[in-house]
């Protein structure tokens, strides 16, 4: 007779995740929305005005998100991912080309990154990563 499951259940990460939905769920989804929503504005405010920085992510309202996307003009991404990693273990997505399907799958490379809020995350965290970010690039 043959299980449907091979190897030791991660009863650690099954715990692990009923309480972060615990969690979300006492804090409540709107207000989470809210606040990542409230320190990705900080962090474009922190960002913005960088001459070696194009914000990519819309600001406006119902288009924005807790995840800013900036290109760089300057360094290659993953030098600067890597960077923030190593050296201030700030953690950024590396942002691949991307594709068209409009023209036969062109692509495009934005040289960009992204940088994401969190609902554990407060102002001075979101300050240091952007001067950080911007004294690595120059500003």
């Amino acid at each position: 007779m043959y299980s449907a499951s091979m190897g030791t259940r991660n009863i650690p990460q099954i715990l692990g995740h009923g309480l972060a939905m615990d969690f979300h769920t006492s804090v409540g989804h709107d207000r989470i929305i809210r606040r990542c929503r409230e320190l990705s504005v900080v962090l474009r405010d922190e960002l913005n005005g960088n001459p070696s920085l194009e914000l990519l992510s819309p600001s406006e309202g119902e288009l924005s998100s807790a995840m800013v996307s900036c290109r760089i003009r300057g360094p290659n991404r993953s030098q600067v991912v890597r960077q923030l990693a190593t050296a201030h273990s700030i953690i950024v997505k590396d942002l691949p080309p991307t594709y068209s399907a409009g023209d036969g799958m062109s692509r495009e490379d934005y040289n960009a990154i992204r940088l994401s809020t969190h609902i554990f995350n407060n102002e001075e965290q979101i300050a240091r990563a952007a001067d950080i970010l911007q004294s690595l690039l120059g500003k």
